[in-house]
């Protein structure tokens, strides 16, 4: 239940998570309790959509819209922790954040294994995600490889 309400809720907000923090993975197969904790958080915010020409978060009604004022926040806005896949993770293994980056999530994908998250990329959100107010600066990827 811990991992669903990390999805659902991003987490204790009291915990401050930074890049070369080690943390312990989660094993097991959660395919459905994954996709399940996505669609509870689409459904925290149904009427966000993504706005190409703004590249950013509107309503639907303003989906084509123009004027930065139609730009809003949303639940659906995620920080992603990133780690070397070069690291050997498996189990309870820990392993270190190398970096966060921000995802819009758009929609659940009915599919085998319980369905398939379909999220857009928004950028790096730099290495202190839980304080967007502080100056920080994201570390480039060289190489990034999607891992299941």
């Amino acid at each position: 239940s811990d991992y669903m309400i990390n999805i659902r809720t991003c987490v204790d907000p009291t915990i401050e998570y930074s890049v070369g923090m080690a943390v312990d993975a989660e094993p097991g197969n959660m395919a459905g309790v994954t996709t399940q904790a996505f669609r509870d958080v689409i459904a925290g915010d149904p009427e966000a959509v993504w706005n190409s020409q703004l590249n950013c978060v509107t309503d639907a009604v303003n989906v084509l819209s123009s004027e930065g004022s139609a730009c809003r926040s949303s639940p659906r806005i995620r920080p992603i922790p990133m780690f070397d896949p070069s690291e050997d993770v498996h189990g309870a293994t820990p392993f270190v954040f190398t970096n966060f980056a921000g995802i819009f999530v758009e929609q659940v994908n009915r599919g085998g294994g319980g369905g398939q998250v379909v999220a857009r990329w928004i950028g790096y959100t730099g290495l202190n995600p839980v304080s967007p107010a502080a100056s920080t600066v994201a570390t480039p990827f060289r190489v990034l490889q999607l891992v299941e």
